[in-house]
């Protein structure tokens, strides 16, 4: 697919994907940071707090999951 179209002054306007797939991707490191401090949280709770563990492993995984979405549709945008 192209990237750029012309303009009919012959101008090249750049495509919209790529910058659309930029932010997607700076976007997908808020939700892998909060993923990662979910998990140095897991690592700390006392062991009996079986339920709390589960929770917060879940919602956790929850982040990392849609961190790897916003960067497999930036890579997408992009090719």
């Amino acid at each position: 697919m192209k990237r750029e179209k012309k303009r009919k002054d012959g101008e090249k306007a750049w495509h919209w994907r790529p910058k659309l797939g930029l932010r997607l991707g700076r976007f997908a490191i808020i939700p892998t940071f909060i993923g990662v401090l979910m998990m140095m949280q897991v690592m700390t709770v006392e062991q009996g707090e079986e339920f709390a563990i589960l929770g917060i492993a879940i919602v956790a995984t929850s982040f990392f999951l849609f961190a790897l979405v916003c960067l497999v549709g930036a890579l997408y945008l992009r090719s």
